[in-house]
């Protein structure tokens, strides 16, 4: 009988084939991942256990190389209100002007731009 991938270790390194390739299939499918690429990488190393090189220590691994999730970003506006408070309003596109209101285009509605009071003497 010839040793071939399919019956090294009674099958298994065909599972964990399987088992990498299925996580770089769920990476690849998060929308919030990038375009990257991804890969599969198995390592079959051989090592003689004795001088006499009768004897083989056979380890194998794999590994998957995905694409991390794209950061979150967003802009902001910064007003001082008062000594102590401040004022922060969101921006949805770097196209806004400060100060600015945003119309749907779909809907022609006006669009709700978040803006928050920051107490700067208040405790973490």
């Amino acid at each position: 009988m010839e040793l071939t991938l399919s019956n090294f270790v009674k099958g298994k390194l065909e599972k964990l084939f399987q088992k990498e390739l299925k996580t770089i299939m769920k990476n690849i499918l998060d929308e919030d991942t990038g375009y990257g690429k991804r890969e599969l990488i198995i390592k079959i190393a051989f090592k003689p256990v004795y001088e006499e090189r009768e004897n083989i220590r056979v380890t194998i691994t794999a590994e998957s190389k995905l694409v991390g999730h794209e950061g979150l970003t967003t802009n902001l506006d910064l007003a001082r209100r008062g000594s102590d408070n401040f004022l922060v309003t969101e921006r949805r596109s770097t196209k806004d002007a400060p100060g600015q209101m945003m119309i749907d285009p779909l809907s022609g509605e006006i669009m709700d731009t978040p803006t928050y009071v920051i107490d700067a003497t208040a405790k973490a």
